[in-house]
This record gives structure tokens, sequence and C-alpha cells, in this order.
């Protein structure tokens, strides 16, 4: 069993909600990346290759699959595992990396006296 890290062509028309106009696979995420998949958002534990090419008379697919294992961030659904073949997943896609803030400033909290009324509120 390998991990494969890096994006690999396989030159099959591109399934996913990508660009189905181009010739190229869907981008392959990699492990610690966000996915959404079937409507939901995952994060990638895992990435493999499968480990049989396809045959000649498989529509001109000639490159490895990728099995991806994937953990649910949904709050509802929170450790829930999935493992799809990313190739094969229609409307797929990997959800850009929004990164912590550059800066933090004071400026950016609520006054104390907000944050203590909207705490009280919740309790109530």
């Amino acid at each position: 069993m390998t991990t494969q890290t890096s994006p690999q062509s396989t030159g099959a028309t591109a399934r996913s909600g990508q660009d189905s106009g181009t010739d190229a696979a869907p981008a392959l995420p990699e492990p610690g990346q966000g996915v959404q998949v079937r409507g939901a958002t995952w994060a990638v534990t895992d990435v493999r290759e499968q480990g049989l090419p396809h045959s000649p008379a498989d529509d001109s697919r000639t490159g490895l699959e990728h099995l991806v294992s994937l953990q649910s961030l949904a709050e509802d659904r929170m450790g829930e595992e999935l493992t799809v073949i990313w190739e094969l997943e229609f409307g797929n896609s990997i959800v850009p990396d929004r990164g912590l803030p550059e800066t933090i400033s004071t400026d950016a909290f609520d006054d104390p006296d907000t944050l203590g009324a909207h705490h009280r509120a919740g309790r109530a």
C-alpha cells in the first residue's frame, strides 16, 4: 500500500463538477485536505492507488484509480467514515484551504459587556 500525495493525470474525461470540458482527471486530494463528496464536507485521511490496472477494453482508461478514505466533518455525522473511488465520484471537489488569519487585532473582538450579554441571553 502506497500513499499517493501528488495529483496524477490519467487522461480520462473529468467526471467531477470541476471542469467537465477538459480531458484531465479530477485533482487528487491529499491527506489532511477538506473535500466535498456526496453533498457533505469530509476530511481526507488516506489516499491509495488501486492495485490493478484497467484492461484495454475499459473505455480507453489506462491509469489507476484512487481509493480515498474520508472522515465526516458534519456536526451530526462526526466520526462517520467513507471510502470512495475518487475518479468515479460525481461532483467531488477539493475545498480551498482558508488558512489562519494573517494578523489578529484586538479591535476584532467584541466588547466584554456585549459578550457577557450574549452569554446571559443564551443561558435563558
